[in-house]
């Protein structure tokens, strides 16, 4: 491509303004103010309508994404929700291709830890800058040595946190592996996935509700895993807050249930996947999740 001395300056939307987008505004802002325009943010909570953060507005929420994109001639679009699920995700990159624009995501804390690639690489932010900690680790051979040749279960195994914790503990070689769900689709399909590069692992697919007390005892004292990963869980904020009985009923009595019955058949190693949103919880999830904690505490 012949270069100039012309640089096109991005028109930019961020979508999420909270800390995150708030954090990737101020160093655009500081750092690259002369290649991004930033147009506003987009977010969801009706209470961050008209706000503004390091001086750029909330001008709509993501359902005004496409009128958006055309009204202000987009050019970037950057994720700045780090929790948003495939689905909406999705919804937004099919948006983007449409428009023929570009399209950045942060990664996720999980995907961080879990060292997966971000979906779209956001080069010029550090993802560092963005967990106020030093980045986590991990010391693959400790892992390997406490799974090798050992059966480990995954609670939620069909969902978007449990199908990926699957395919990172598939690395390393456990004897068994138990793909825990009660969604018939999801657990098929990752079945189906992970059989093509299982080796010699026993793929064991189970269809159970974390909410029946019985049947995860049943469960776990027939396969006596030697380690669980439990990642089933409600995780829609604006669901469960019209929902909170399923909240409590799902995330908190379910995650009792399988903890009980870990420590009852000696379990030699428990595993919770919880939230960001469990840290001074200001909303049903968050709260559930939180008591999740307390509850794995119990055990502990």
């Amino acid at each position: 491509m012949e270069q100039t001395n012309f640089q096109q300056v991005k028109n930019t939307l961020i979508l999420g303004a909270g800390d995150t987008g708030h954090i990737i505004a101020k160093k655009i802002m500081k750092e690259q103010e002369g290649t991004f325009r930033i147009l506003g943010f987009l977010d969801d909570a009706q209470e961050k309508q008209d706000i503004s953060l390091a001086g750029v507005s909330v001008i709509g929420t993501l359902a005004d994404l496409q009128r958006l994109i055309e009204l202000y001639d987009i050019d970037l679009v950057i994720v700045a929700i780090t929790n948003m699920g495939r689905v909406a995700f999705t919804r937004i990159e099919s948006l983007c291709k449409l428009a023929d624009i570009e399209l950045r995501r942060i990664p996720c804390i999980e995907d961080l830890l879990l060292k997966n690639e971000p979906l779209i690489d956001l080069a010029d932010i550090p993802t560092q800058s963005l967990l106020n900690r030093e980045p986590v680790q991990l010391n693959d051979a400790d892992i390997k040595r406490q799974l090798h040749q050992q059966t480990v279960l995954i609670t939620g195994a069909g969902g978007s946190i449990g199908s990926e914790m699957c395919r990172q503990l598939l690395k390393y070689e456990p004897k068994s592996l138990i793909l825990l769900g009660h969604g018939e689709n999801s657990i098929y399909l990752i079945e189906q996935e992970l059989r093509e590069k299982a080796g010699n692992t026993t793929l064991v697919p189970i269809i159970a509700d974390i909410k029946n007390r019985q049947q995860m005892h049943e469960i776990v004292e027939e396969y006596a895993p030697n380690a669980i990963y439990h990642a089933a869980a409600h995780k829609h904020v604006t669901l469960m807050e019209a929902n909170p009985h399923e909240a409590i009923n799902n995330n908190v009595i379910g995650t009792r249930n399988i903890s009980e019955a870990a420590d009852r058949f000696g379990v030699q190693s428990f595993v919770m996947i919880s939230s960001d949103k469990a840290v001074n919880p200001t909303g049903v999830m968050g709260a559930s999740k939180r008591m999740c904690e307390m509850v794995i505490q119990e055990f502990a």
